[in-house]
């Protein structure tokens, strides 16, 4: 179409320097054409790339957060079911013994209403990681036997807790010193002035 131009300004005498001047306009506005195809192309080209890349790091970042986190899981037997908990949970607030609970505290001669008040009681109170577990049940158990050992001597959990009382101590020493010791010596007045409540 170019070249038909030309030869229409030949055709009608149109001077030279006119022809030469629209021959170049015509050869400039090819070599434009030409850079603006090349460039559609290129970027054509780098986008499809871009979107590559996009799509690829898009990929590989979903397959990384669908990968399961590494967890322990414990099967515990629940009413004749199995039930998979993969991550520890605080006691629950309704929590109750139910029948296999209270015949395991029964079993340590101990009281399950009153057990599990003072169980609830400790288990919501606490904070941080240590008042989350895995199995409930067994903590129970463990509450059972450990709270049989304190009461096979008289003891409670808190009277257990007391007794490491520096208080707790003194009265102790303080019963000893009462009467004659394993030697069958009594204690010295002065012996009694360190203790709260000692006579001198």
């Amino acid at each position: 179409m170019n070249d038909d131009i030309l030869d229409i300004l030949i055709a009608h005498g149109v001077p030279g320097t006119v022809i030469v001047r629209v021959a170049k306009l015509i050869a400039d506005s090819q070599l434009t054409e030409s850079r603006r195809t090349k460039n559609r192309e290129r970027m054509k080209s780098v986008r499809a790339r871009a979107h590559t890349l996009m799509h690829t790091e898009t990929h590989k970042r979903a397959s990384l957060s669908t990968v399961p986190p590494i967890t322990k899981t414990v099967v515990v037997k629940e009413r004749g079911t199995l039930a998979k908990s993969e991550r520890g949970t605080r006691l629950p607030k309704n929590w109750q013994p139910d029948a296999d609970d209270c015949t395991y505290a029964i079993a340590h001669g101990l009281e399950p209403k009153t057990l599990a008040v003072d169980f609830c009681d400790y288990w919501h109170a606490r904070a941080g990681p240590g008042a989350v577990k895995m199995n409930w049940k067994l903590t129970w158990q463990r509450w059972c036997r450990t709270e049989k050992k304190g009461s096979g001597n008289g003891k409670s959990r808190q009277s257990r807790d007391e007794s490491h009382s520096i208080r707790a101590a003194f009265d102790r020493l303080d019963k000893v010193l009462d009467g004659p010791d394993a030697d069958g010596e009594v204690p010295r007045q002065t012996d009694l002035r360190v203790l709260p409540g000692g006579r001198g």
